[in-house]
């Protein structure tokens, strides 16, 4: 069955409005902000799999590991997420192992959960601004590689979302082309191949 999780920093009466509850879908609110990522790995070593940090984003790796699909609501702030949504994101962490492996000549962790996740992103307050929206496109496609995304899509909204947004179009496909070639080159290495150097 396919489940979402929907990360949103909308207010409570928007949230509401665009974002009614359905079978399978998951809300989780990224306001009031939730304390920030400490690094400290905790969710690595002392407590496997869930955060040392005690509020409410806690259990999130937890809910983004039991869904199909994480969709992001946000409004785009210089060219990625608000600092709400980027803290929750950031807090799944614990949804990776501690362990790395060397994907596409870029260095990934290992993911907990096997089943190949989508990652979609909804950037609303966008005034137009390409630089901003291809930056963001960015940051969604190095998301959704850190996380083990199999398909990753960004949308912008020019300003507050004032309909229910348009979740039924995604394609499970896998990354476009274009898309696969632009997020390889945006992580490549700066420096030279261990090969080359020799």
């Amino acid at each position: 069955m396919e489940t979402s999780l929907i990360l949103h920093d909308l207010d409570p009466d928007s949230a509401a409005r665009l974002l009614p509850p359905g079978p399978g879908r998951t809300v989780f609110a990224a306001l009031p902000e939730v304390s920030a990522c400490r690094g400290c790995f905790g969710c690595f070593t002392r407590t496997p799999g869930v955060c040392v940090t005690g509020d409410r984003a806690r259990g999130f790796a937890a809910l983004v590991s039991r869904h199909s699909e994480l969709c992001v609501v946000s409004r785009l702030v210089y060219g990625g997420f608000s600092p709400a949504v980027k803290r929750v994101v950031d807090r799944s962490l614990a949804h990776l192992l501690p362990f790395f492996r060397i994907r596409d000549g870029v260095m990934r962790h290992l993911y907990r959960s096997p089943a190949a996740m989508r990652l979609r992103a909804v950037f609303y307050g966008a005034a137009g601004d390409g630089e901003s929206m291809e930056l963001a496109e960015r940051v969604v496609a190095a998301n959704a590689a850190n996380l083990g995304a199999g398909a990753w899509e960004a949308r912008f909204l020019r300003g507050a979302p004032e309909a229910p947004l348009p979740w039924g179009s995604f394609t499970s496909r896998g990354l476009p082309r274009r898309r696969q070639a632009r997020a390889a080159s945006w992580w490549r290495p700066r420096w030279p191949a261990r090969e080359a150097r020799r």
